[in-house]
């Protein structure tokens, strides 16, 4: 299971896949530029944003798609795992 994907790495693999340049747009506009506040309201202060890096959006047919590309080209650690 996972619920994160490097936006940089996933962009530089999307980058090598033959895919019109519209969808390579889109996935890059989603996945860039996205923030978050790290903490609930307290004492009517709220969090300062924080740039989200890695994340895979729940729920959404891409999640599953980005695990696969950003996967597709590990390999084992050692030499004795086998595929």
């Amino acid at each position: 299971m996972f619920d994160t994907v490097r936006h940089a790495a996933l962009m530089k693999k999307m980058a090598c896949l033959v895919l019109p340049d519209a969808i390579y747009n889109w996935i890059n506009d989603l996945t860039s530029s996205r923030a978050t506040h790290t903490a609930p309201k307290f004492f009517n202060t709220i969090s300062e944003l924080a740039d989200i890096q890695t994340s895979v959006i729940q729920g959404s047919r891409l999640g599953p798609a980005s695990f696969v590309v950003i996967a597709s080209d590990l390999q084992p650690a050692h030499a004795g795992v086998t595929k």
